[in-house]
């Protein structure tokens, strides 16, 4: 798991914000199946502290942003220029529970590419996993919410 202290961020595509490019729950919305790729089982998200443990926020940001765009494997991942990356404590997630539906979470690093030092990780819904949650558009709606009002800062995903 990761530590409490740290944040994620989360790229947020620009068909998930508003008018205005302010991000929304939708932009906390599992990847659904797509022909032979199976539907997520977590959120995708990066760890900030991964590749720079000190600085502001923005500076983790800009340094996440910089390591996406120049990695010629990985840059298919990067944000796009109307896009967001949503930063999120992870305090906020990891070992909260959504009010009502009493869904919890966890962070784990899993890097694409350990040896480059990716900060891929993942967000993990606990009880029930995310491919074990209902068929239930409010339900979905609600956990995505409820990770949407953790974001502590969204920053333009290219600058």
């Amino acid at each position: 798991m990761l530590p409490n202290d740290d944040h994620v961020a989360r790229i947020c595509p620009p068909s998930t914000l508003t008018d205005q490019g302010q991000v929304t729950a939708g932009s906390f919305s599992p990847r659904p199946a797509r022909g032979s790729e199976p539907a997520e089982d977590s959120l995708s998200v990066h760890w900030l502290e991964h590749r720079h443990p000190d600085g502001t926020l923005s500076e983790k940001i800009g340094t996440l942003r910089t390591f996406l765009l120049a990695s010629p494997v990985l840059n298919e991942f990067a944000p796009k220029k109307t896009g967001r990356l949503a930063a999120i404590p992870v305090a906020l997630l990891q070992g909260q529970r959504v009010p009502d539906l009493n869904v919890g979470f966890d962070c784990m690093h899993t890097p694409r590419m350990p040896d480059v030092g990716d900060p891929h990780s993942d967000l993990h819904t606990l009880d029930p996993p995310m491919l074990q949650w209902p068929d239930d558009e409010a339900f979905r709606l609600a956990v995505q919410q409820f990770i949407c009002d953790q974001v502590v800062l969204a920053e333009p995903g290219k600058v």
